[in-house]
């Protein structure tokens, strides 16, 4: 992404969206091996997952919710709950 914004070249960023995946084994070992309340950047970027992939929700009993979602990706709901530090089941 950082390289088209650049380039500015949808071309080349569809040709190559799927290399996001190549340093995933790197941000698995990032969240296993440090606690997530010392990394950084950690408040922002979730600030913007939950954006994408969060819901708020009030129920008919008035109650209210919250709840995100992630298809493949395991160790990042993992590191929201730390990050939260709840103690949900995933």
């Amino acid at each position: 992404m950082k390289k088209n914004l650049v380039e500015n070249n949808i071309e080349e960023y569809f040709r190559t969206r799927n290399n996001k995946y190549e340093k995933k084994e790197n941000v698995q070992l990032v969240l296993k091996n440090k606690k997530v309340q010392t990394i950084s950047y950690f408040p922002q970027w979730f600030s913007g997952f939950v954006e994408r992939e969060g819901c708020f929700s009030i129920r008919k009993t008035g109650e209210g919710s919250f709840c995100i979602g992630q298809k493949d990706d395991l160790f990042l709901i993992e590191a929201i709950k730390e990050y939260l530090q709840r103690q949900n089941k995933i």
